[in-house]
């Protein structure tokens, strides 16, 4: 009988993963400590631990049973394991159960316990509330999705094993064929078991049970959300807005992984699938994993899927936790037209004092900072249009000497300027010959003095000397290895290529927005490999509409840094590291104004401490932030 499964098999079916090797991992010291009390109703958490004080991330698990049933002792082994091998802590919280409170008071509990984490964590639990995670199954996993709407700051990651993200659905709220297919309960029989004095589901005696038949008559009647929520989906819908998630999502929501299987019979699918189509609207990082013919709990799934499904949410927990170690230093500017001010930055380059150039577009100049975004001076560029305050500068790179270069997608040319704004030499014009440009954007400076140029409406990379005679170039409209643009009409910008880079040993990184992937190519322009796609995933680029283009947009800016690791923007609003075979490492950033979130992250620049800087155009802002190794 499935109902009997129901609070057993999300324990079940994910201590079926286990990491390897994590039993020759740090023990973990399970403590218990109550973080909350109503009346004379202790309300507890569970930290599991390693025996020492050191302040570490942690992994917050929420337990699943229709908010009626379950306590915090059903920890999955596989999030155990992981705390083991990586060095987290893991909370399991407790709530007040249903009926005997209501969802409002079941919502305070999480509220309550998430406060006292961050208020408490530090020095009584030794966790870092900075770097958290939160997964839950079922109930649980609608728990965490609300984490993510009512928890601030916002948690690094979210992962709702066959969660949901409505209570007011038709699945809950008309009676259920599946459960219907059981032996009818009474209301007497089910009504026995609840309603006379609040718990967890932690005391001793609790008959779970008896409980459970309360679930399938609520779920055999349509009667869950009243009972559970106290209020009337027919007549009272608007107060159950707060406590819909799927209602609730916005830009700051956090990086959410959902597991589902796609013949759940308790919790439908297509829940998971409306949460992922709002966090597509919103640009939120996501990914929604499926597994077909699982049923409740990935129960009767194919056995690789499942474990697969498992080992996916596990390396997103990680991921996210360790890269969290990622630390904002500082920002500074906003929109203006001040020493200081920008209105639209967009490309960085360091010279070899350790000071950082900045391309403000639609101020028509190049302003120069310390490491600590202390003014320095700068210069005027001519103006696309007399008219207009603006100059559509597409790259920059500074010369050892401290020649600043530059390239004008509006005017179709290079030109090299003194710091202090002297032009010391200019070339190009309009056209498709050698040393013409339509539109040239991202450029890189060689140490032996070679300059690589993207000539972005004309589909390729020109290879010039510092002084602009020609060498070589290579490239063409199209799809394949080696072209740039693919979908995009030919003698359009967007479709690239854009920015460029070289990586330590000689290698060029370029992007192409239409197309979503960024491609490496050799000194001679010969293909080496490329990757990327426009997915919402971490990892992807995402998919913007952008300019008068009618295709999406995704990367914009590309870096490789000194161990040949590649970095990209994209208008997805992120920052990403991935290896040189586009294997995801790390991740900054999601769409919004705080400190380090972006909108619109263009140019990227090491300084020679290795302190990462990041253009955020649309914020009129740089960032700064150290990182891990």
């Amino acid at each position: 009988m499935q109902l009997i499964r129901l609070g057993l098999v999300i324990s079940l079916s994910l201590n079926a993963i286990s990491l390897l090797a994590a039993a020759e991992q740090r023990p973990l010291v399970k403590s218990t400590h109550t973080f909350k009390t109503v009346g004379t109703l202790a309300i507890q958490a569970d930290v599991y631990r390693p025996n020492d004080t050191q302040v570490r991330p942690v992994v917050v698990w929420i337990h699943g049973g229709a908010l009626i049933m379950g306590n915090r002792s059903s920890v999955p082994k596989n999030l155990l394991d992981l705390c083991r091998a990586e060095g987290y802590s893991l909370v399991s919280l407790d709530y007040r159960l249903a009926p005997e409170v209501k969802l409002p008071d079941i919502i305070a509990d999480i509220e309550d316990a998430f406060r006292w984490m961050r208020e408490k964590g530090p020095a009584l639990l030794h966790i870092d509330p900075d770097r958290m995670a939160i997964a839950g199954g079922s109930a649980g996993g609608y728990l965490t999705l609300m984490a993510g709407v009512r928890v601030k700051p916002t948690p690094r990651a979210l992962v709702a094993y066959w969660g949901y993200g409505d209570v007011d659905g038709d699945w809950y709220t008309k009676p259920s064929e599946h459960y219907r297919m059981q032996p009818l309960v009474r209301e007497d029989e089910a009504r026995k078991s609840v309603g006379k004095t609040t718990i967890t589901g932690s005391e001793v005696g609790i008959d779970m049970k008896s409980r459970g038949r309360y679930y399938l008559y609520l779920r055999q009647n349509g009667l869950w959300t009243k009972e559970i929520s106290g209020f009337d989906p027919k007549t009272e819908r608007a107060k159950l807005d707060p406590f819909c998630p799927v209602r609730n999502v916005t830009s700051e929501f956090p990086p959410t992984l959902l597991v589902h299987g796609d013949k759940d019979t308790d919790v439908p699918y297509e829940l998971s699938a409306a949460m992922a189509k709002e966090f597509t609207k919103h640009l939120t990082p996501h990914e929604l994993i499926s597994v077909p013919g699982a049923g409740h709990g990935l129960s009767g799934g194919d056995r690789k899927l499942v474990d697969a499904a498992h080992a996916k949410a596990i390396e997103f927990i990680r991921s996210r936790l360790n890269e969290s170690k990622v630390k904002h230093l500082r920002s500074w500017g906003k929109r203006g037209d001040k020493p200081g001010e920008f209105h639209s930055p967009i490309g960085l380059a360091f010279n070899k004092k350790d000071e950082l150039f900045v391309t403000d577009l639609n101020n028509a100049r190049v302003q120069k900072f310390d490491t600590q975004g202390n003014y320095l001076g700068g210069f005027d560029v001519p103006r696309d249009d007399p008219k207009r305050k603006s100059c559509m500068l597409g790259g920059i790179a500074v010369d050892d000497s401290g020649l600043v270069y530059l390239s004008f997608m509006g005017q179709h040319k290079m030109a090299v300027y003194t710091e202090t704004g002297k032009l010391v030499r200019e070339w190009g014009k309009r056209g498709s010959g050698d040393v013409e440009f339509n539109q040239p954007g991202g450029i890189v400076l060689n140490g032996d003095g070679t300059l690589f140029v993207t000539d972005q409406c004309n589909h390729r990379v020109q290879k010039l000397t510092s002084d602009g005679k020609f060498l070589a170039k290579w490239g063409k409209h199209g799809s394949d290895p080696g072209q740039f643009g693919g979908p995009e009409p030919a003698g359009s910008r967007f479709a690239g290529p854009h920015f460029l880079s070289m990586d330590p040993i000689g290698h060029l990184w370029t992007t192409e927005g239409v197309l979503g992937r960024v491609q490496c190519l050799d000194r001679d322009g010969k293909p080496v490999r490329s990757w990327g796609d426009k997915g919402l995933q971490p990892g992807g680029f995402g998919s913007i509409q952008f300019g008068y283009s009618k295709q999406s947009f995704g990367p914009i800016g590309v870096l490789a840094d000194r161990k040949g690791r590649i970095w990209v923007s994209s208008l997805n609003d992120r920052v990403q590291r991935y290896s040189e075979d586009g294997e995801l490492q790390l991740m900054i950033g999601g769409t919004g104004k705080s400190d380090g979130r972006f909108i619109h992250p263009h140019g990227m620049a090491f300084d020679s401490k290795g302190r990462f800087y990041v253009a955020d155009a649309a914020n009129q802002r740089i960032q700064v932030f150290e990182l891990p190794d």
